[in-house]
């Protein structure tokens, strides 16, 4: 059984939308107000508040502030759970996550190994769960990689660090309770054998 997370190449990246844009489309796009579990606190909610570059997310969040495209400066990504929402607000550049990804947990480390922080998230589409990574790239904010169908489909996510496999890490857990650590391969994501990893 191949035990690696494919790439799955997955159309064009979300267009930059307008503060008004992300106003009227979101609510009518299902996002529900459930709190995202795992990462940071809930207590770091955000209901309606604006940020340095005015942008808020029409959906219920909570934001993490970090630097995302390596200038020093923290971005703003708003994490929430339900269709398209992932929100990352940096000055003129703004990300929306597509709606086709309906998103069950989202949290910000550095999975890649690139020495800059990403959104990584655990969504959902029409054809089962994902893992997917929503980052800087080049020039822009885009979807960096998203994970061909997990089977069985993962129940929850965790991130941890580990210097023996080269960093930040991503635990999935089954129903059962029964987690697998994957580990990146350089294009994607392995499943690490061996004591202690679940597998």
């Amino acid at each position: 059984m191949d035990r690696r997370l494919a790439y799955k190449r997955g159309g064009s990246v979300a267009a930059w939308v307008a503060l008004g844009a992300i106003l009227a489309w979101l609510p009518a796009s299902g996002c529900t107000s459930s709190p995202v579990t795992g990462g940071l606190p809930p207590a770091a909610a955000a209901e309606g508040s604006s940020v340095g570059s005015g942008m808020v997310p029409a959906f219920a969040a909570r934001s993490v502030e970090a630097d995302l495209d390596g200038d020093g400066v923290d971005e703003t990504a708003w994490l929430g759970r339900g269709a398209g929402a992932i929100m990352i607000a940096d000055g003129p550049h703004t990300y929306s996550a597509r709606t086709k990804w309906a998103v069950v947990q989202a949290i910000v480390a550095d999975t890649d190994h690139d020495g800059l922080p990403e959104v990584v998230a655990l969504v959902e589409d029409e054809e089962g769960r994902h893992v997917g990574l929503f980052a800087w790239r080049h020039d822009r904010y885009r979807e960096r990689l998203v994970t061909s169908e997990l089977v069985p489909a993962p129940t929850e996510m965790e991130i941890y660090h580990d210097p023996a496999l080269g960093g930040d890490v991503i635990r999935l857990f089954g129903e059962a309770g029964r987690g697998i650590t994957y580990r990146w391969n350089g294009f994607g994501f392995t499943a690490v054998e061996g004591p202690g990893t679940g597998s």
